[in-house]
């Protein structure tokens, strides 16, 4: 049982302000404050005006880990495509040890960790997230071998500034 999955959950995201909450939560996930910014926090927050959007959440929130964990995971090594995970060295949701765990389980996974970086990788340090994806994408395995991915749209969510 986690705590999304409890009455309490859904009276304390109803009442409490949902900035705190989600600054809150912010903050136990990323390796560095820095990048719980104000901008990044209204984001999130702005899905969360509606009653029917929060409930969503609460919901998609709850089924994060499922009943039958296990059986997912012990069907793990028949994913037999290239898998890339991508993982913060200081992530204390998932330790870099899941990481390791979960790309040799893999067949062809492959593990590449980000310094200075907790939960949220592709926010915490977009550029080098990016660059790391398109690597993969454009190598010896991925779906664009020797090619290039679409360019990435300009916008306010494009990797720009880390």
């Amino acid at each position: 049982m986690h705590l999304a999955s409890t009455p309490l959950a859904s009276l304390g995201f109803a009442l409490l302000p949902k900035r705190w909450l989600i600054r809150t939560a912010m903050r136990a996930v990323v390796a560095s404050e820095e990048t719980v910014t104000e901008q990044r926090v209204a984001g999130y927050a702005r899905p969360m005006r509606s009653r029917a959007r929060r409930a969503a959440y609460l919901r998609c929130a709850r089924a994060i880990i499922p009943t039958d964990l296990d059986r997912l995971v012990a069907r793990i090594p028949e994913i037999d495509v290239p898998a890339l995970c991508l993982w913060g060295d200081r992530d204390p949701v998932v330790p870099l040890a899941g990481g390791r765990r979960l790309a040799a389980e893999l067949p062809r996974g492959r593990l590449e960790v980000l310094e200075r970086c907790g939960h949220q990788v592709v926010e915490e340090r977009p550029n080098a997230s990016a660059t790391v994806l398109r690597e993969f994408l454009t190598g010896p395995e991925g779906p664009y071998a020797g090619g290039s991915p679409p360019a990435a749209a300009e916008g306010p969510d494009s990797p720009s500034g880390s």
